[in-house]
Order: structure tokens, then sequence, then C-alpha cells
């Protein structure tokens, strides 16, 4: 090869093409990789091993609880359209959560009420009594008896829903609040 000569040689275009693909390859792949990670959702890693824990994991509390108890109505059966009804003590202005006891098919008058975690008064309601409302009080848990104290009508049971617990024998049925006042 003479000194004087202007150019590149075959061998030397080819190795500058080589490094340039080489250095061009690699650096695509490092912004693919770059663009998959930042916007693929970020999941943590949980162990699939038996025995194994987590504790960066956390489930989500609970927010619910339940209220169970029994329906009554002073007569034979349940009217079809009486309802059990929670209503929040804490938010005057939140709707009561009601279930329907008097379409139930079965003649326990058992019922359920899935709740969000708060404090309640539960009573039970239909359109034969307007307005009426037999509340879950001192007077229902005494038993409905002339012997329970007459105020017991007006002390009503606050029920504490906690989450993921169960409230059971809450019954309500105070149906005669009006008839001894």
């Amino acid at each position: 090869m003479k000194r004087n000569q202007k150019g590149f040689s075959a061998l030397q275009v080819l190795l500058i093409l080589v490094v340039v693909g080489l250095v061009g390859f690699v650096g695509w792949h490092v912004w693919h990789q770059n663009t998959k990670t930042s916007t693929a959702p970020k999941v943590p890693q949980t162990s699939t091993k038996p025995g194994a824990s987590n504790k960066n994991v956390k489930p989500p509390a609970p927010k619910y609880g339940i209220i169970k108890g029994q329906a009554s109505y002073p007569s034979e059966g349940l009217p079809a359209d009486e309802e059990i009804c929670a209503q929040n003590i804490n938010v005057s202005s939140a709707a009561p959560i009601c279930v329907n006891v008097g379409k139930a098919p079965t003649t326990n008058y058992t019922y359920t009420l899935e709740l969000p975690v708060a404090d309640y008064y539960v009573y039970a309601q239909t359109a034969k009594l307007p307005n009426y409302k037999a509340y879950y009080d001192e007077f229902s848990k005494c038993g409905n008896s002339v012997n329970c104290p007459a105020a017991g009508h007006k002390q009503y049971i606050k029920v504490t829903v906690t989450a993921g617990a169960v409230v059971q024998n809450v019954d309500p049925g105070d149906w005669y609040a009006n008839v001894t006042q």
C-alpha cells in the first residue's frame, strides 16, 4: 500500500460498517428494553414456593362486616313487603340498607345484611304500618313481654359493624312501641 493513496481500502470500509452496525444494534436493543420496562405495570414479586411469604404484599383489609338475625311480625307469618334495615347512625344523610324478608322462601325468617364498617340502628318495617319502625331495642331484646320495662322502647341498641366480623342475634321486632306509650 502506498502512503500517498487517498480513501479507504475495502477491508477498512467493511470493518467500519461492522462497527457502526454493531453499535446501532446494541443501541436499539438497550432502547427497546428500556421502553418495555418503563411502560409495563409494576407488579409486586411474589414467591410460589410453599411456606414462603412476601412481607411487602398485604391483602386489602375488608371494609365490610355482617349483621345476622331473625325477623318477626305480630301475626301469622311476615308481610310480603317486610324489610330489615340498618341505618348508619354516624352519617345522618346515608340511606338505610335494607333486605326484604317477607318474600323469603323459608319459615325461619332469618336475614343477613352485609354492611360497610360503621355503627347502625337496625329496624323492621312494612307498608302495613306506614312510618313505623320496629327497632332492635332493649324492649325487643327483653322478649317483647309485658314484663319488659316500657323505657326499653326508646333504648335503641347500637350495632357496631367491624371489618370481616359477624354480629349475630340482632332481632329487630319492637312492634309494640306505640301501643304502650
